[in-house]
């Protein structure tokens, strides 16, 4: 159950790597945070930094 709400509210950098390789997210069986755990840490990490431009430019 925990894995499931989890998959239901991805964290932003998650949805960002949802957008940025969609295709790859689509053709995987899992959820969106199933998604993400898959990536590497550079992904994460590039992930991470568009959420973090997008705050600072929107003054958060």
């Amino acid at each position: 159950m925990e894995c499931q709400q989890r998959n239901l509210n991805p964290t932003p950098a998650a949805q960002v790597a949802m957008i940025i390789w969609g295709e790859e997210y689509s053709k995987q069986l899992g959820g969106s945070m199933d998604f993400w755990d898959g990536l590497s840490d550079y992904r994460k990490s590039r992930c991470r930094l568009v959420v973090k431009q997008l705050k600072t430019k929107n003054g958060k």
